[in-house]
């Protein structure tokens, strides 16, 4: 079973390979962040700095057990939430506020934590260890006790404790961040007990602490928080045990035990989250960079995951 810890992770899920606002997409909603944290999500204005109230929340009616994993399908206007003790997938409004019935809900993962949802082929990857440590994958518009289309499950070592998730339609791959502080590759079609096409891990990379990872599509760069502390850049080619290919680190940054991380490609901004605060930076920056912004909140701290909309 995943030992869940009261920290905040943060991810971006941004139209998955788009990372695009639609036309028609009120300008009001850019830039939003949306944190989990007990059996709500906060949502920010990403345009903010200092400390801050959240400009609403989200939760399901009737109560849940422990949000955690959440994403943004921009592309059919919904935000996804997995809760780890309530065995649920809820879909909501993107816009929505305050306590909702989801759209939809599929109630047949356990204790689900990562999730990433893929417009382009209408389907859903949610990570889970248990029973098994497995990626299961479901229609996305599956509800109730829905069976999974796919499912990898975890051989020979890999794909130990799978707790973040990335789709990455352009290479038709799917990128997992494990608890074990590996950065695993594997086909999106995969089925069955299959192993890594690639595997990042090891002493050199620096990855220590792995909770959430981010993909920068341009660039073709995963980013993940360490405790080193500090942020870490691989080229999406990169395999075994290899070192950063550039770091976000030093005294300046403030960062003292960073484990979620997010980008918002308009703004060329990634976001840390950090000891309840969220600080943002250059994310072609390296070495000892202050932050660009600090917010600031209460319901920061203890939290799970996060997602931005961006703005381009």
């Amino acid at each position: 079973m995943r030992l869940k810890k009261q920290i905040l992770i943060l991810s971006l899920m941004i139209c998955q390979s788009c990372s695009f606002v639609p036309k028609g997409t009120p300008t009001a909603y850019c830039g939003e962040i949306f944190v989990t944290s007990a059996q709500s999500a906060y949502i920010f204005d990403g345009a903010s700095n200092g400390t801050v109230a959240p400009i609403r929340t989200l939760s399901v009616f009737g109560g849940g057990g422990l949000v955690d994993g959440v994403a943004i399908d921009t592309v059919n206007n919904e935000v996804y939430l997995t809760d780890y003790n309530a065995n649920t997938i809820s879909v909501f409004p993107r816009t929505g506020s305050g306590a909702l019935v989801p759209l939809r809900q599929i109630t047949s993962v356990a204790n689900p934590s990562g999730i990433a949802v893929d417009p382009v082929h209408d389907e859903i990857f949610v990570t889970t260890s248990n029973p098994s440590h497995s990626i299961k994958v479901f229609n996305r518009t599956d509800t109730g006790s829905a069976t999974p289309l796919r499912q990898i499950d975890s051989v020979g070592g890999y794909l130990l404790f799978p707790i973040s998730i990335v789709v990455d339609t352009n290479h038709d791959e799917l990128i997992v961040g494990c608890s074990d502080d590996s950065i695993q590759f594997f086909a999106r079609t995969d089925n069955g007990t299959v192993p890594a096409a690639r595997r990042i891990t090891g002493g050199t990379t620096d990855i220590s602490g792995l909770q959430q990872i981010a993909y920068n599509f341009r660039s073709e760069e995963v980013i993940v928080g360490s405790g080193l502390p500090g942020v870490l850049f691989f080229p999406r080619t990169a395999t075994g045990n290899v070192a950063p290919s550039r770091e976000i680190t030093g005294s300046n940054t403030l960062l003292s035990s960073p484990n979620a991380i997010s980008i918002d490609p308009a703004k060329n901004t990634i976001a840390v989250v950090d000891s309840g605060q969220i600080f943002t930076f250059d994310l072609n920056g390296s070495g000892d960079l202050p932050p660009n912004q600090i917010i600031q909140d209460a319901s920061l701290s203890g939290s799970f995951q996060a997602a931005i909309v961006s703005c381009q």
